[in-house]
Parts: C-alpha cells; sequence; structure tokens
C-alpha cells in the first residue's frame, strides 16, 4: 500500500513543481519590471477639473478624516468638487458633509438596486445630465484618507496621457490587529508585486476598488457605470484591457484605507471579492477572446486570461494530496500488517512545513519591499509575517463560501478615522 502512495505522492509533487516553476519564472519577470518601472513625472502647470465621488451611506464615523484629507492636499480647490452619495436625509453623515465647502449630497432613489455600482451609476447619470464639466472623476471610499500629494498624482497621470490610474494603496493601522495587517498584504502584492511591474511592460494594472481615476470621456457613451457585479473595480479593469484603455499605477499617489479588524470579516470580504472574480471572468471571457485576436499588445489580455489559475491549481493539487495521504493513513491503519501510518503524517506535516516557510520568507520580503510607507511595530511586524501564511490559507474557507453562499452585499463597518 505504501508503495502505491509513494508513486501517487510523485505524481502530486511533480505537478506541484510544474505550476511552482510556471509562478517563480513569472515573479522573477515581475522582480526585474518592479526594480525598472518608475515614476510618472510631475505637471506643474495644467491642473484636471477633478469630481470626486464618494458612496458614504451609514458612514458618520469615517467621513470627517476623508473631507479634511481632501481639504488639506496641495491641489486647488477650484479645481475640485465632491459628491457625497447616501441613501436618506436622515444619514448623520450629511450633516457632518455640510460643513465642508464643494460638496454636494446626491441622494440615491433606485434603492432595490444594492451595490457600490449601481450607487456610483446613479451619480453619473445626474453628473454626465446635468453637469458635464469635469475632465475626470476620481472614485473614492467613505474610509480612504488621501495623501496631501495623492491627488496632483493623478492629476499627472491625466496630463501624461492615461485613461485611468490608481494610487497606492496603504493601511491606516497596521497595529491594529494580525488580520488587519495581514488583510493589507494584499494591496502591497498588487501594488509592488503586480500593478508597478505591469506600468514597466506597458500593460494594464488592475484597478483595486477604491483610488482610482478615470477621465470623463470613457464612460460618456453609457452616461453611467455600466458596471454592477460585486468586484466592479476588476470589472473596469476588463474593460479597461478590451477598449485598450491605456491605465497607470501612480505610486506616489498615497491614500490610506481601513481593513477588516476580525478574521470573520476578512472571509466575508474575500467571499465577495472570489464570487465576483469569477462572476466578470464568465462575463468578459467572450470579449477578451475575440479581442487578443485583433490586438497587438498581448500581454495584458494573457494575463488576464490565465489570471490566477496557477496559483488555484497549486491549491487544488495540494488539498488533493492532503487528503489522499490522510485516506492512505486511514486505510493503512485498518490493515493487519505492519502500518506506515506515521511515515504518512510526517509527509504532510514536512510538506506544509515547507510551504509555511516559504510564505514567511516572502511575507518578510513584503514588508522589505514597501519599508518607507509601512509604519507598524516591530512586534507586530513578526506577529503579521507569522500569521500571514494562515490568513492566504483561510482564502480556502472563503472560496467554500464563495459556492454556496449566495452573492450579496454585506457591510464592513469602518471605525477607524485618523491613519497611524
Amino acid at each position: 500500500m505504501f508503495e502505491i502512495y509513494r508513486y501517487i505522492e510523485f505524481g502530486f509533487l511533480i505537478i506541484l513543481a510544474f505550476f511552482g516553476i510556471f509562478m517563480i519564472i513569472g515573479m522573477i519577470r515581475y522582480f526585474y519590471g518592479s526594480s525598472k518601472a518608475g515614476f510618472i513625472p510631475k505637471v506643474e502647470k495644467e491642473k484636471a477639473f477633478f469630481a470626486i465621488i464618494i458612496p458614504a451611506r451609514d458612514e458618520s464615523k469615517v467621513i470627517q478624516a476623508n473631507l479634511m484629507s481632501i481639504m488639506e492636499s496641495d491641489y486647488p480647490k477650484d479645481k475640485l468638487e465632491i459628491y457625497l452619495i447616501v441613501e436618506s436625509k436622515e444619514d448623520p453623515t450629511v450633516e457632518i458633509a455640510k460643513k465642508f465647502p464643494n460638496v454636494h449630497i446626491f441622494y440615491r432613489i433606485h434603492l432595490e438596486n444594492v451595490g457600490k455600482g449601481y450607487a456610483l451609476d446613479e451619480c453619473l447619470k445626474y453628473i454626465y445630465t446635468n453637469k458635464d464639466i469635469y475632465d475626470a472623476f476620481i472614485i473614492l471610499d467613505a474610509d480612504n484618507v488621501l495623501d496631501k500629494e495623492f491627488i496632483s498624482g493623478m492629476n499627472d497621470a491625466y496630463q501624461s496621457g492615461y485613461d485611468m490610474g490608481c494610487g497606492k494603496r496603504e493601511n491606516k493601522d497596521w497595529n491594529a490587529s494580525v488580520t488587519c495587517g495581514a488583510s493589507a498584504l494584499t494591496f502591497t502584492i498588487i501594488n509592488s508585486i503586480q500593478n508597478k511591474p505591469k506600468m514597466y511592460y506597458d500593460m494594464n494594472v488592475l484597478i483595486s476598488g477604491t483610488g482610482f481615476f478615470f477621465k470623463s470621456s470613457i464612460l460618456k457613451e453609457y452616461c453611467g457605470w455600466p458596471f454592477h457585479t460585486l468586484t466592479e473595480d476588476y470589472e473596469l479593469t476588463n474593460y479597461s484591457i478590451i477598449h485598450q484603455l491605456k491605465s497607470a499605477y501612480v505610486e506616489n499617489a498615497i491614500y490610506y484605507d481601513e481593513q477588516p479588524l476580525k478574521m470573520w470579516q476578512s472571509i466575508v470580504q474575500r467571499t465577495r471579492w472570489i464570487q465576483g472574480y469569477f462572476s466578470v471572468r464568465r462575463q468578459y471571457s467572450k470579449e477578451k477572446l475575440k479581442a487578443l485576436k485583433e490586438n497587438r499588445k498581448k500581454r495584458s489580455f494573457w494575463y488576464q486570461i490565465i489570471g490566477g489559475i496557477p496559483m488555484i491549481c497549486m491549491a487544488v493539487t495540494l488539498l488533493l494530496y492532503i487528503f489522499t495521504s490522510v485516506g492512505f493513513g486511514i486505510v493503512d491503519l485498518c490493515l493487519p500488517e505492519e502500518n506506515y501510518s506515521m511515515e504518512y503524517v510526517v509527509r504532510i506535516l514536512g510538506l506544509i512545513g515547507s510551504i509555511y516557510l516559504v510564505f514567511v520568507l516572502f511575507t518578510g520580503y513584503l514588508f522589505y519591499i514597501d519599508r518607507k510607507t509601512i509604519r507598524i511595530r516591530k512586534w507586530q511586524r513578526i506577529k503579521v509575517i507569522l500569521f500571514h501564511p494562515i490568513f492566504m490559507v483561510t482564502y480556502v474557507i472563503s472560496a467554500i463560501r464563495a459556492i454556496f453562499v449566495k452573492p450579496k452585499w454585506e457591510k464592513i463597518e469602518h471605525t477607524i478615522n485618523v491613519k497611524n
């Protein structure tokens, strides 16, 4: 029985090695691009007229810090107007917003349509129809806090000819909890491992939820926001690739975002991400394949088509290996001859330990490459480094929930009012 198991184990390890080598080659390529990518040049004279749109339903705990950061930015205030989207006049967010200049309160009408995409759609329809005077729109979440140069960085990208661009997403408080710190590393990966190298290779960057701008002209034909999946940001990314829009990662446009403090909040959030990710891939698969045949700029298409398939295959292979080992161990225990149950256990633990160590080293590397902006205490950093591999494993729980839980928006309360 153990001899059969060893052949099966060897097959699993070959599959893991294949996908591992594929990912390592890709990572080396991206590390090279990350080291070569540069900043977008500053534009001193020209200033675009921005409308900042903020969905802010029941966000009275955090909206003041958001609006204060906009007011304290180095961008001319006569080139900024803010639209705050709420659902009720009784929302305490409204009274706070009225204290700030250039803030328009937009009350939603079609409350039966639940989701950020529908809120943006209603507001943009109003603007395109009644006040179509803006060069570009910046989309923020209510809990965001902007760095002083964030809007200027968006303007630099706009004036450099980009159709859209995203800033560098940082955590409001790395020391709030280990879950908060581990969750924030997701965006360190997006910032430095994905978007920065994509800029170097002239690929479309990944728009991640908030802290991005787009030219008013690119959605004017829709007179609104046509993206209504659970991950409207990933849908916008796919749209930009198919329509050959030029997108930028603006590394010096830093903004601060709140991350879930508790593990269950994070699992709920990532369940929505996974559901939205596969929904968008299904929705745009034919368009991407059609556009791939017609477009010479193929890197972005292949990246989106392949997506996270290698990592998903590795995770599935690892789970199958573990279940197979457990199954062989149970069968072996039932056999009258000498069993190798401890051998199975040692092999499983050895593989899991090796993977854990790789993730610990990778997490340490993430902290290293983002060391200039991450503000975290020494011992908290160590705890996050040790916890992050476990956090990544909980994606399995989110994936299972994504299969069995009906897709819906589940609100995550924001409470951190300042960046630390």
